[in-house]
């Protein structure tokens, strides 16, 4: 994730880490489509785009092995210290970082073999400039492939908090980055912008993306505590929030069973060929 507001300080990197596990498991489809919509194999010069605290980093560098190399950009360094340092103790020698947004990528040309992006392009502000800036930087027949969120409906767990603060307020512009992270939800800008920066055989596939909670007190907890969701509750008075956590917890309820709670969710996984 490149990361803006939330993410872009020392204690975001840390909250951004601290849920890894869940990340990993609700993306792990749409990680291993990526991965194999680009191509990533032994001895390859991969690019990241918006590594966050390099959850695609350490799998890439292990499918790479140490005759292959990847570099991790991001906007925020203080996620890209957090990603070195977990680099280093997993024993990698193969990962390099580079703080800088996308729309600033100036790497020399043909120099990488794939390019790959989970969850960053709905926040670059220039996409067509970004898009041109990562076509440069693969060598030709390179694939790049990324995921964003798909719609808003199929992702219950961001839905409801962003309906529930709807329900209240006018979204300001500009927008919450969890509101942010669904403007490419429909798939078809995206798909154009690849295609217009000169992107061949661009395809798009959807991809389930469940959010599992052992409880529903957990499930609710966590949404709680999720920075993202702070920030966009933090639109209302105090004396809304309780209510609209009350209806947030009622439309996530459905989806408890008695041995935990899974919210549906949807990413959608596209790939181009430079």
């Amino acid at each position: 994730m490149s990361a803006p507001g939330a993410w872009s300080t020392a204690e975001g990197a840390a909250s951004w880490q601290a849920s890894v596990a869940q990340r990993q498991q609700s993306l792990a489809a749409a990680t291993e489509l990526l991965f194999a919509w680009a191509g990533i194999g032994p001895g390859m010069r991969v690019l990241e785009v918006g590594s966050g605290t390099g959850d695609l980093v350490l799998l890439a560098a292990g499918r790479i092995g140490p005759a292959g190399s990847v570099l991790a950009t991001d906007a925020s360094a203080p996620m890209l210290e957090v990603t070195t340092r977990l680099a280093r103790e997993a024993g990698f020698t193969n990962v390099t970082t580079r703080a800088v947004r996308v729309e600033h990528l100036d790497l020399p040309p043909s120099s990488f073999d794939a390019a790959i992006s989970r969850n960053c392009l709905m926040f670059v502000t220039d996409l067509p400039s970004a898009l041109g800036a990562i076509r440069a930087a693969l060598r030709p027949g390179a694939r790049f492939a990324a995921s964003v969120w798909g719609p808003l409906e199929r992702n219950p767990f961001h839905g409801a908090p962003i309906a529930a603060v709807r329900r209240r307020r006018a979204i300001p512009s500009p927008a919450p980055e969890v509101v942010q992270a669904f403007s490419l939800s429909d798939g078809d800008r995206v798909v154009d912008a690849l295609r217009g920066a000169g992107f061949q055989r661009v395809e798009l596939r959807p991809v389930p993306a469940p959010r599992r909670f052992p409880s529903f007190e957990e499930a609710v907890k966590s949404g709680r505590e999720f920075p993202t969701f702070v920030a966009l509750l933090g639109l209302l008075p105090e004396s809304e929030r309780e209510q609209a956590w009350g209806e947030i917890a009622r439309e996530w309820s459905p989806f408890a069973t008695p041995t935990g709670v899974e919210l549906p969710g949807e990413q959608l996984v596209i790939a181009g060929e430079a």
